[in-house]
């Protein structure tokens, strides 16, 4: 099998994972909605939501389902969001049951998952040529309300994280409201670009939201990049999976996609540098977030805050795959080399979730987030689906002149 079958393979395999686990069950009030986990089947993620409409369109132009499919499933999906999920301004709860809708436990309402859910929308939104679908893409775009999010530290702008009115909940630390601030490089660049196509985020303030979150840079080995605290992969790479910044530059310069390269470039180099890792010095890296042996990881390496990295040789084919637009050569030879070598790795959906040669383990878990990334770095990489038809929808063309992203 070459590369590039190897990648066809997967994308199809990312692709039935999220329509095939997806609640597909018409008239259920969670319709659409995406698992965020396939040994959870009740959890919802509103992420993997914004993943599985863009997969849905990928589903269309490819073949593996046809137009009327996809339109329906997209208008339903949207239904669901518009009138049964829990939201705070617009912005909602991070998981839900999957059946009902109904906010799961004491979840907050996540800035960065809503967002991830309105790509999904801005993307079918693109495609589909139907007014009613429109027409419920808007209204879910225009009720995210970025401005009640926003507030200022010295005259900076900035977006709180999340909110949550319940005590004890998720990410309070006992208190409720909002909480932390996306004030250094994360992942949120696409939340920058979804407020600014608003018509309530004028220019200075968009322009301000941009510029004033930390940008730190560091190298390893001589490749360096405006860097992420903790060095997760994952988190340089989620906004690429829709806006196509090898396209732009901010107003400020600096080019994210070589920014993105050069991270996984320089985290490629310190994994090869690690004897003392069996996983590595097989050639694989992709030290990202995803499940562990024992729980859930967030791992990273370098460059990064303290330049203090940490791994226990977990990788991930999502945070090899999430670089596959910059990094082809390197990303599709570990990809090759985990699916001849590592065949526990390989399941019904494809690739599962994680692997770690020193601890014998694999996992076998899908995670919703996880194989959208992979869905759509593959397409884009490959044929450039979601990049085409999200760089030229009109709120985010309206949010390119706002920011003034210099074509490159």
């Amino acid at each position: 099998m070459t590369a590039k079958e190897l990648l066809n393979l997967e994308m199809r395999k990312c692709f039935d994972f999220l329509w095939e686990t997806s609640n597909h069950v018409k008239g259920s009030k969670g319709y659409g909605l995406a698992l965020d986990r396939s040994n959870n089947p009740s959890l919802a993620s509103i992420a993997s939501v914004g993943f599985a409409l863009t997969g849905t369109v990928i589903g269309v132009k490819h073949g593996f389902i046809n137009y009327e499919e996809g339109l329906e499933r997209a208008k339903g999906t949207l239904f669901t969001l518009l009138h049964n999920i829990p939201h705070y301004n617009g912005f909602f709860v991070h998981f839900c049951n999957i059946q009902t809708g109904e906010r799961y436990k004491k979840s907050e309402y996540s800035t960065i998952d809503t967002a991830l859910c309105l790509n999904g929308i801005i993307v079918v939104d693109a495609f589909f040529n139907d007014p009613e679908l429109h027409e419920m893409a808007e209204e879910l775009l225009n009720r995210t309300d970025y401005s009640h999010f926003l507030f200022y530290r010295e005259q900076k702008a900035f977006f709180h994280m999340s909110y949550n009115d319940i005590p004890g909940g998720a990410y309070t630390k006992g208190n409720t409201g909002f909480i932390s601030a996306w004030d250094m490089t994360a992942e949120q660049l696409m939340m920058y670009i979804q407020a600014a196509g608003q018509d309530n985020i004028d220019e200075e303030i968009a322009r301000n939201l941009y510029l004033s979150f930390d940008r730190p840079y560091g190298e390893y080995k001589g490749i360096g990049c405006h860097y992420v605290p903790s060095g997760v992969l994952f988190i340089y790479q989620y906004s690429h999976c829709w806006f196509n910044f090898s396209e732009y530059k901010g107003c400020d310069g600096i080019d994210w996609a070589l920014n993105t390269k050069n991270a996984t470039l320089a985290q490629i180099r310190w994994c090869r540098e690690q004897s003392q890792i069996k996983t590595f010095q097989e050639g694989l890296w992709g030290v990202s977030a995803f499940d562990g042996k024992d729980d859930y990881i967030v791992h990273g390496t370098v460059p990064s805050k303290n330049m203090m990295p940490l791994t226990d040789g977990t990788i991930g084919p999502c945070a090899i795959s999430g670089s596959l637009p910059y990094t082809y050569e390197e990303s599709t030879c570990a990809l090759t080399y985990l699916f001849e070598n590592h065949p526990s790795m390989w399941g019904p959906y494809g690739f599962y979730d994680s692997m770690n040669s020193d601890k014998n383990w694999y996992a076998t878990t899908y995670l919703g987030i996880d194989k959208g990334i992979t869905l759509l770095m593959i397409a884009n990489a490959l044929y450039g689906d979601v990049w085409d038809l999200y760089m030229k929808h009109p709120r985010i063309q309206k949010a390119i002149v706002k920011l003034g992203m210099v074509k490159q």
